[in-house]
């Protein structure tokens, strides 16, 4: 009788072993499978420390309206500050993009940096009409909540020693800034 309460045992320790390792691979790959597209996804250092970051440090509802937005991006370069808020950013043609989130990962701004070449016909010619001497440097388009995603064009523009900044936003345009090189 001890033999057979043995043998019970040793089948039942032998099972449960078997059970284990069956549930470890399917876990594994599991785990695998679930976050293919996450894989890429680089996690930048606050002010350069080097200390570690993961991806668990972003927020998935940030990932993911980062991902329904740019789905075919794979470069970008994600952040969050002390304040618990989120940023990414890539580059893709020529185009500098840089996408802000709330600590609960909701989009509040995006901000593209771009040249002249990119810039939206309209707006283009609605600069060199009045400032037809001046090159244009480079422009930063800025989308928020606040601005019913109507894009803010803030173009820099340089004639010689005369540097001006203009803010673009329906249509109107005024000087923001105005500045004189030495």
């Amino acid at each position: 009788m001890t033999k057979n309460i043995l043998l019970l045992k040793k089948i039942f320790f032998m099972a449960g072993v078997y059970t284990l390792s069956i549930l470890t691979c399917i876990h594994a790959n599991a785990q695998h499978s679930l976050t293919p597209e996450y894989t890429g996804v680089r996690i930048a250092s606050p002010n350069n420390t080097g200390s570690k970051h993961y991806i668990n440090d972003i927020s998935l509802e940030a990932m993911r309206n980062f991902k329904q937005r740019y789905k075919d991006v794979s470069n970008e370069v994600w952040s969050k500050n002390n304040l618990g808020e989120y940023f990414v950013y890539f580059t893709s043609t020529g185009t500098t993009t840089r996408l802000f989130f709330t600590k609960h990962g909701k989009w509040y701004a995006t901000l593209k940096t771009y040249t002249e070449d990119k810039l939206p016909f309209a707006i283009r010619d609605q600069v060199k009409s009045k400032y037809y001497d001046y090159s244009i440097e480079f422009i930063n388009e800025i989308v928020t909540v606040y601005s019913n995603s109507l894009p803010v064009y803030i173009v820099n523009i340089k004639y010689r020693n005369d540097i001006k900044i203009l803010r673009i936003y329906e249509g109107e345009m005024e000087v923001w800034k105005h500045f004189e090189q030495p």
